[in-house]
C-alpha cells in the first residue's frame, strides 16, 4: 500500500477503485497521425532532378515545364492534408497518389524536348521592335483601346493631319493592331500577346523599351486605356475626348486631361499611384470611391460636396461657369491619387 492511499484509509475515508489506475491498469495509448509524406517526396524529387542536371540528362526545357506545372505541388499537399493524416490506409493511398503524380511530372519534364508542341510553348517570347500606323482617310471619330505592358508608356497628340495612330512600341510575344472602319468611325486595338510561359518575358531590358503611342487631335476619341506594369505618362491635353476609360495597374500612371472636352470618364485604380494633370480654366468634379490610397490636391479651390475627403464628391470651384467640364468616377484601391 502506498503512502497516499494508506494515509487517506487512516482518516476514515474510501479510497475509489479507480485511485490508481496508473498503478493498476495500463493507459491506453492515443494512435499518433501518420506523418506528412509532402515534405520528403518534395525534398527526393528535387534532388533527383539535380542530379540529372549534374549528369547532363535534365534540360532547361524541363525547368520551363516544372514552373509550368507547379500548380500540382498544391494538389498535392492537398491530398496529403486530406486523405495522408487521418489512417494508415490514407497514408498509404496519399502516397501512391503523390508518386504518381510525381511520376508524371518527372516524365514530362524528362522528355519535353521530344514534344513539339511543348517546345514551341516553351520558346522564350523574344523582345521586338515595330513601328506601326493608320491614316486619317476622313475619319471623324474612333473608339481606341491600348492594353499597356509592363515597358513604360507614352500617349501624347500627333503633330500632324495625316495619321490616326502612330505608335513606336517593344513587346514579346505577339503584337495586335488593328483598325476597322465603319463610315466615318474606326475602332482601333493596339495590344500584345505573350506566347509561351510567363517567365519569358520578365528581364531586366524590358524597362528599356517603350509604348509611344501618338493620336490624332482632329478626330473625337473615345479612349479606353489598360494600364500594364510599366509607368505611364499619358498627356491629353491636345486630344479631343469624348470618353475615357482608364485601368490603372501596378504602375504609376501621369494622366493630364484635355484642355477643350467635356465628357464623364472612369478610373479603376489599382496598386499604382495615379496624379491628374488639371489644365487651367477647365472645371473638374471628381466622384471618388476610396481605398486604402490617400487622395491630396494642390488645387487651392476645392469644394468637398458630399462624403468624406477620402471618400466624397470633390469639385472645383469653377465647375459650373467652366467652359469645359469633366466628370471622372475613381474607384480607387491602393494607389494614392493626386491632383494639381
Amino acid at each position: 500500500m502506498t503512502d497516499h492511499k494508506k494515509y487517506i484509509e487512516e482518516r476514515g475515508h474510501e479510497v475509489s477503485p479507480n485511485f490508481y489506475t496508473a498503478e493498476h491498469r495500463p493507459l491506453r495509448s492515443v494512435p499518433s497521425p501518420p506523418r506528412s509524406i509532402f515534405w520528403p517526396v518534395v525534398l527526393i524529387g528535387a534532388g533527383a532532378l539535380l542530379l540529372l542536371q549534374n549528369l547532363g540528362l535534365f534540360s532547361a526545357a524541363g525547368w520551363s515545364v516544372l514552373w509550368r506545372l507547379w500548380p500540382l505541388a498544391l494538389i498535392a499537399l492537398g491530398i496529403d492534408v486530406m486523405i495522408g493524416r487521418r489512417s494508415l490506409g490514407g497514408a498509404i493511398a496519399s502516397t501512391v497518389l503523390i508518386l504518381l503524380l510525381l511520376g508524371f511530372v518527372l516524365t514530362v519534364a524528362l522528355f519535353a524536348g521530344n514534344v513539339p508542341w511543348l517546345v514551341e510553348q516553351l520558346r522564350p517570347a523574344q523582345l521586338e521592335y515595330e513601328t506601326v500606323s493608320y491614316g486619317l482617310s476622313g475619319l471623324e471619330s474612333a473608339d481606341v483601346f491600348i492594353d499597356w505592358t509592363g515597358a513604360p508608356g507614352h500617349l501624347s497628340a500627333l503633330d500632324n493631319d495625316e495619321a490616326l495612330i502612330e505608335a513606336d512600341v517593344g513587346y514579346r510575344g505577339e503584337l495586335q493592331f488593328t483598325v476597322t472602319e465603319h463610315q466615318d468611325r474606326a475602332n482601333v486595338v493596339l495590344a500584345s500577346h505573350l506566347q509561351g510561359l510567363p517567365y519569358s518575358y520578365l528581364h531586366f531590358k524590358d524597362v528599356e523599351t517603350s509604348w509611344n503611342v501618338k493620336l490624332s487631335p482632329y478626330v473625337a476619341l473615345d479612349l479606353r486605356l489598360d494600364g500594364g506594369t510599366g509607368a505611364g505618362n499619358f498627356d491629353l491635353f491636345e486630344l479631343d475626348i469624348t470618353g475615357l476609360d482608364v485601368d490603372v495597374d501596378s504602375g504609376d500612371i501621369q494622366l493630364t486631361l484635355p484642355a477643350h472636352s467635356s465628357f464623364t470618364g472612369k478610373i479603376d485604380g489599382g496598386s499604382g499611384a495615379l496624379t491628374l494633370i488639371l489644365p487651367e480654366d477647365v472645371g473638374l468634379r471628381i466622384e471618388l470611391d476610396g481605398g486604402d490610397g490617400m487622395f491630396r490636391t494642390d488645387i487651392a479651390h476645392w469644394v468637398l460636396l458630399s462624403g468624406n475627403p477620402e471618400d466624397g464628391v470633390w469639385e472645383t470651384e469653377n465647375y459650373d461657369s467652366a467652359g469645359e467640364r469633366i466628370v471622372l468616377k475613381i474607384d480607387q484601391e491602393a494607389g494614392d491619387i493626386r491632383v494639381r
